[in-house]
């Protein structure tokens, strides 16, 4: 009982997590037709393959992340857990993508003569430390677990074994029967 309780404590939390993911994927669905998909398909603007690759890989993140959430927040963590690896991967991925396409978009900046092309240089920056630094803590809150995860297992219960305590493998609280 004190279980569902406390599931149902989290639910509040976990929907709004699962809800800001989405109305992120939303912003991005409504903004990419303008300056990307737009473009594309009536042919007006060409992009080097590396836009498209950048392009691939943000929104695979954004994809991802709000299917993450709606895992986590409809319990499914275990489920959630397994595409972590995928989220960590394309993270990786997306840091050197960033910077790339802020490099990119100051050389364009200045092909096209702006007597200011680093002035939103800023931004890109802050975005991309802001976005790792928020990836780094995640990860490390998530292998720091105490209890056994994916990331992080732990041994197992002691039941008072001889053989455990002997091996001093178990994780009790008390560790006097363990050896000394």
């Amino acid at each position: 009982m004190a279980r569902a309780a406390t599931a149902a404590a989290r639910a509040p939390r976990g929907r709004f997590y699962a809800n800001s993911a989405l109305v992120m994927l939303a912003a991005v669905l409504l903004a990419f037709p303008l300056t990307y998909y737009g473009p594309l398909l009536s042919g007006s603007r060409r992009f080097a393959p590396f836009y498209h690759v950048h392009g691939l890989a943000f929104f695979a993140w954004i994809g991802l992340y709000a299917w993450q959430t709606h895992l986590a927040a409809s319990g499914r963590i275990a489920r959630h857990r397994e595409f972590g690896l995928a989220g960590i991967a394309l993270s990786a991925l997306m840091l050197p993508l960033g910077v790339i396409m802020a490099i990119a978009a100051i050389r364009h900046r200045m092909a096209l003569g702006d007597p200011h092309p680093f002035d939103v240089t800023i931004y890109n920056i802050v975005d991309i430390a802001t976005f790792s630094l928020m990836m780094i803590a995640s990860i490390a809150a998530v292998t720091a677990t105490p209890t056994g995860t994916a990331a992080s297992p732990s041994p197992p219960l002691c039941a008072g074994s001889a053989r455990q305590s002997r091996a001093g493998s178990c994780r009790c609280p008390r560790r006097s029967h363990g050896p000394t």
